[in-house]
C-alpha cells in the first residue's frame, strides 16, 4: 500500500471498538473470494461488494445486532450499507466519489464554492439510508441506516481569515462519525509508542509479537477500566496508569527470578576440610536487606500463593507494610518480606490489598 506510513510489510484487519479495544483480528492474505460468513450472502455474489467490502461482512459475523458500526471509506460503498441493513446492523461510514451509486450529489468542484458548513443528502427510494455531503476544507461524503441531518450541531473549526476558531454547522451524522470512529487507528498509536523490539529473519516471528503486544494492550485498557470504576471501555480511562509502566511491571515479573532454596550445610569430618580450598572456608557473604520496593505491584496484588511463614531467627524484623514500624517474625511465601500478623495488626492483607 504506497499511501501508507509503512509500505511493506503484513496486513491485519481488525475490529477494534472505541477505546482501541480489539475484538478480534484477520491476517490479510490476497483479495478474499470468499468469506467465512456464509450466512450473510447465500447468493454467493461477492463481486459487488469489492475485496474490502468482504473483509467487513467476514468481521462482522460476530458483532451483536443492536451494536453500530462505524467503517472507514477503504471499505464503504452503498451496496455494503444496503446489505449490512438487510442483516440488521446499524451503519455509519464515509464514502468515496465513485461508490455512490450515481448519487446526485454535487461534485467536489461545486462543493468548493460554497461555504463552509453547507452540506447536501439524499435519501434512497427505499429510505434506508442517507447520503450526506458536507462541506469542511474539502467536500465529505458520508452514509447511514440510523443517523440523519437533525439534531444539527457546532463544530469549531479554524478560520485562515479570521485568525481564530470559528463555529459551523454540521449535520448530526458528522458528529457522530467524529464521536465513535477511530479504534483502529489508537489501536496503532498505542501500538507505536512502545513496540515490542525484535529482529529476525523468520517472517512469522513479525506476527507473533505484534499479536502479543495487541494482547497486553487489551489487557491495559481493561486494567484502566477497572481502576475508573465502571464496566465501559472509554478513551478517558487511558491516562490512569501509562501503558509504559504497565509494560514494565510485565516485564519485570517475567524477568524476576524464582528464589533458590537454600540447603543447610551438613557437619563434615576434619579429614575432608584439609582438602578444602581457602574460598570454600570463607565466611558466607551478607544477604541484602529486604526493602519494600523489591516487590512489583503485578506480584504484589495478583492474590495467588500468598501464604504467611513463620521464621524462627534470632531477631525479628521489621514490618515492611507502610506507615508500620513493628517488628515480627511472619514473612509472605511470595514476596519475602516481613509483615505484622496478630490480633492487634493485620499489615498481612492489608499489604496484598489493592489501595
Amino acid at each position: 500500500m504506497p499511501k501508507k506510513p509503512t509500505k511493506r510489510g503484513f496486513k491485519v484487519w481488525t475490529w477494534c471498538g472505541v477505546s482501541a479495544f480489539v475484538y478480534e483480528m484477520i491476517l490479510h492474505h490476497g483479495s478474499p473470494k470468499s468469506i467465512s460468513n456464509e450466512l450473510a450472502l447465500p447468493d454467493r455474489s461477492l463481486k459487488q461488494f469489492g475485496s474490502s467490502g468482504l473483509v467487513v461482512l467476514d468481521l462482522v459475523k460476530d458483532v451483536p445486532v443492536v451494536f453500530a458500526i462505524f467503517i472507514d471509506n477503504y471499505f464503504a460503498s452503498t451496496k455494503l450499507i444496503k446489505k449490512l441493513t438487510q442483516l440488521g446492523y446499524r451503519i455509519t461510514c464515509t464514502l468515496r466519489s465513485n461508490r455512490t451509486e450515481k448519487c446526485l450529489i454535487s461534485t467536489e468542484q461545486e462543493f468548493s464554492k460554497k461555504q463552509r458548513g453547507y452540506y447536501e443528502y439524499f435519501i434512497s427510494k427505499d429510505k434506508t439510508c442517507i447520503v450526506v455531503g458536507w462541506k469542511d476544507s474539502k467536500r465529505v461524503l458520508l452514509d447511514s441506516n440510523h443517523a440523519g441531518i437533525e439534531p444539527k450541531t457546532k463544530l469549531k473549526r479554524w478560520d485562515k481569515e479570521k485568525r481564530c476558531r470559528v463555529d459551523i454547522v454540521a449535520p448530526q451524522i458528522i458528529n457522530n462519525y467524529n464521536k465513535f470512529m477511530g479504534g483502529v487507528n489508537n489501536m496503532d498509536m498505542l501500538i507505536a509508542f512502545h513496540p515490542i523490539p525484535f529482529k529476525s529473519k523468520r517472517w512469522y516471528s513479525r506476527i507473533i509479537w505484534r499479536i502479543l503486544d495487541v494482547m497486553i494492550i487489551n489487557s491495559w485498557i481493561i486494567r484502566n477500566s477497572r481502576l475508573c470504576g465502571h464496566n465501559s471501555y472509554s478513551s478517558a480511562s487511558h491516562g490512569k496508569f501509562r501503558l509504559f509502566h504497565f509494560k514494565s511491571e510485565i516485564a519485570k515479573f517475567l524477568l524476576t527470578k524464582p528464589n533458590l532454596q537454600i540447603f543447610s550445610t551438613t557437619t563434615v569430618s576434619s579429614s575432608i576440610d584439609v582438602y578444602q580450598s581457602d574460598e570454600e572456608n570463607e565466611p558466607p557473604t551478607k544477604t541484602l536487606r529486604e526493602a519494600r520496593s523489591s516487590v512489583t505491584d503485578v506480584t504484589q496484588y495478583d492474590n495467588s500463593n500468598h501464604w504467611p511463614l513463620f521464621i524462627s531467627a534470632p531477631n525479628n524484623t521489621r514490618c515492611k507494610n507502610d506507615n508500620c514500624s513493628g517488628k515480627i517474625y511472619w514473612q509472605c511465601s511470595k514476596c519475602n518480606v516481613h509483615l505484622c500478623l496478630n490480633s492487634s495488626k493485620n499489615c498481612f492483607n492489608e499489604y496484598h490489598t489493592h489501595k
